[in-house]
């Protein structure tokens, strides 16, 4: 009798077109997280005299340093993908 062959299913989802795109646009934006975090620092301590947002909470140096650090928390965690041995 000859063995059964579990049919492979392919990834066809949205998934398969979002992933790529996801992973090319999450460095530079874990990036420029950063760089609004000490923008707005230099702007508090008067090293500069513009910042986007003067009032509000996106004015705040220690929001835009927790948004960077979850990016980067999320980015580098590793996916739960099987990896093939």
């Amino acid at each position: 009798m000859p063995p059964h062959r579990v049919a492979q299913t392919s990834d066809k989802g949205p998934r398969r077109y979002f992933a790529p795109i996801a992973v090319s646009v999450a460095g530079p934006t874990v990036f420029s997280a950063y760089v609004f975090a000490f923008w707005s620092l230099a702007a508090d301590i008067d090293l500069t005299h513009s910042f986007p947002w003067s009032a509000g909470p996106l004015s705040s140096w220690f929001i835009w340093l927790a948004v960077a650090l979850l990016l980067t928390l999320v980015t580098s965690t590793p996916s739960n993908k099987p990896t093939e041995e």
